[in-house]
């Protein structure tokens, strides 16, 4: 580089650190991440959703078990989740605040706190901001005032809840341009708590919004489950019954 260029390039980049000293950059608060996410979709965002769902999960010895799950949205708040054919009547339903365990169509239990994606994978995006807040205050106990900037999966994101280099707390990695989730780490348990990594990957659009059809679940590292989505479908109508544990067997569903 010829001395008089390389003049012009040192005042430049003089004039940038100044200019950054004065106005620095400002990453926002963890509030202010959540209602981006929801100006951003908000009349956009799908509000039911189907699919196909081959999941591969590994034993202790190292083998692999494949099943074949059906899985209903409605949003906000409810996630049907058949293992195997519906016509069996086994598998999970999540609601906003419950989880139902449906075994031959008859709820075998039910507890407290649904699942720990859906306020943030899906509910964000159609329910006020303040629920959406509150819920990943107290659900989901992640601290909306930790937030920094990273890099996931060749993509820049915000880290929600947690330091640099730790794992051991609930947070939420977000898409800085999509507003999506691509990480996000939950916690099971109290006095022994286990660490659910789930890692969204192959996002691509569906109408106006986003799926990723693929999700694998770790815990220290090792991969506990992995989810491969097809028959993906949006915006299907689907019966208010198949979110009834009363009706599990008998409300009619998509895939019949």
């Amino acid at each position: 580089m010829m001395p008089g260029r390389m003049l012009r390039w040192a005042s430049l980049l003089s004039a940038v650190a100044v200019a950054s000293a004065l106005h620095p950059l400002t990453v926002p608060t963890g509030t202010q991440i959540v209602q981006s996410m929801h100006d951003k979709y908000a009349g956009k965002w799908f509000k039911t959703l189907t699919f196909v769902q081959k999941t591969t999960r590994q034993t202790p010895d190292g083998k692999d078990t494949v099943q074949t799950w059906y899985e209903s949205a409605s949003l906000p708040g409810r996630l049907r989740i058949d293992v195997g054919n519906p016509s069996e009547g086994n598998g999970v339903l999540y609601t906003h605040d419950s989880t139902y365990q449906m075994a031959a169509g008859t709820l075998k239990k039910s507890v407290a706190g649904g699942n720990p994606l859906i306020p943030l994978l899906f509910d964000v995006y159609v329910v006020p901001v303040d629920r959406t807040v509150a819920d990943v205050r107290s659900a989901l106990k992640i601290d909306l005032s930790k937030v920094r900037q990273s890099r996931w999966d060749g993509r820049p994101v915000y880290v929600i809840g947690a330091d640099s280099g730790n794992e051991q707390a609930p947070q939420v990695w977000i898409d800085t341009e999509r507003l999506v989730v691509l990480r996000q780490i939950f916690v099971f348990g109290d006095s022994n708590p286990t660490y659910i990594d789930a890692q969204l990957k192959q996002y691509r659009p569906i109408g106006k919004s986003w799926i990723a059809p693929q999700c694998e679940f770790y815990i220290a590292g090792k991969l506990l489950q992995r989810e491969d989505y097809t028959e993906i479908k949006a915006d299907v109508p689907l019966s208010e019954a198949l979110f009834d544990p009363a009706q599990w067997k008998t409300a009619p569903h998509w895939l019949h």
